[in-house]
């Protein structure tokens, strides 16, 4: 009984404090199971509590949809070969908006769908390496990744690509080894150094297929194709072109 009792103030203790900080799903979250837990004997303290939360959620949910239905008015603005890096943060507070809502209603819901599933298809430029920079102290196995363990044969027990190393000798000989013998990674950690080296400074774009007219809905560039979130495939080859031109204008 101690223990649930220690729960059930836990729990509205946490809705008070839900209720004070503004966290309008954290709150409907914890509304209702506040309710179901002290359907049949609430005390007035924590009706309270309820009646608190409850006013909270009448004024901030019709507030949160008016910031919805602003924030899905200006980014239907938004050109449709716009960086994917700023629309990004614009989708994202369009579901933290939605999460205060709760049930949006099928038309909202529909909106939402598309502007994810549109970010879902457009390419986002690639991220930098993270330098191959070691410390001193660190073994080979921990510079590189454990990806790269099996990509060369091991000159020490002869294990071939793909194939883990074993140990040479004792009473274990034979058994595998929890990381590859040190021989074996030396030359791919200077290979990858080298490649991070060939790729410093290198600019890669990242062509957007809404940089061209689509020729199967004949949307014109900067426009989304007239489909529920992914552009028509035939518009990839052209914008490729497109881009592959740019990048010999430079």
């Amino acid at each position: 009984m101690e223990k649930k009792a220690e729960a059930r103030r836990t729990l509205f203790s946490r809705l008070n404090q839900a209720v004070a900080d503004q966290q309008t799903a954290e709150v409907r979250a914890l509304l209702l199971e506040a309710k179901t837990a002290t359907k049949a004997d609430r005390t007035e303290e924590e009706e309270t509590a309820v009646r608190a939360a409850t006013d909270y959620l009448a004024a901030a949910v019709p507030a949160a949809t008016k910031r919805l239905d602003a924030l899905l008015e200006d980014i239907s603005r938004i050109p449709a070969n716009t960086d994917p890096r700023l629309l990004k943060p614009k989708v994202q507070q369009l579901f933290e908006e939605a999460s205060a809502i709760g049930k949006l209603g099928e038309h909202r819901q529909a909106r939402l769908e598309l502007w994810s599933e549109r970010l879902l298809y457009m390419p986002f430029p690639p991220r930098t390496p993270t330098p191959l920079k070691a410390r001193e102290s660190a073994s080979p196995h921990e510079v590189a990744g454990r990806g790269y363990w099996t990509t060369r044969p091991c000159p020490c027990c002869k294990a071939d690509r793909g194939q883990k190393c074993v140990i040479n000798d004792g009473s274990r000989a034979g058994q595998v080894r929890q990381v590859p013998h040190a021989d074996r990674l030396r030359p791919i950690i200077e290979e990858l150094k080298e490649q991070q080296e060939n790729q410093r400074g290198e600019i890669r774009t990242v062509w957007q297929v809404y940089d061209v007219t689509c020729p199967v809905c004949r949307q014109e560039a900067g426009t989304w194709c007239l489909t529920p979130g992914r552009p028509h495939q035939p518009r990839s080859k052209p914008a490729a072109e497109f881009t592959r031109r740019q990048e010999l204008r430079r």
